[in-house]
């Protein structure tokens, strides 16, 4: 009997086991990074409800617009955060 590996000398079994391992770390690296992704996103995503939270908060206490919350939100955030700090507010 005849097996597969018969015909193969060294070199082209050392070229096929290499192939095989890029391609391995290739999907290892494609894992990594799509669940790095998802976890920023994840991350994102709760920083935002979170801000979005404060700002429902306000208008329920206020009885104002979401515009007047953002407005009280951000003279709060002047009033009480140092001054470096609150320059990155008005950016956005």
């Amino acid at each position: 009997m005849k097996g597969v590996w018969d015909d193969m000398d060294i070199v082209d079994l050392f070229i096929a086991v290499l192939v095989l391992i890029v391609m391995v770390v290739a999907l290892v690296i494609r894992r990594a990074k799509r669940v790095q992704r998802r976890k920023t996103l994840e991350q994102r995503r709760e920083r935002n409800s979170a801000g979005l939270a404060l700002v429902r908060y306000i208008q329920l206490n206020r009885q104002c617009s979401e515009e007047a919350a953002y407005q009280r939100l951000a003279t709060f955030v002047e009033k009480h955060v140092l001054f470096d700090d609150s320059s990155s507010l008005k950016r956005r």
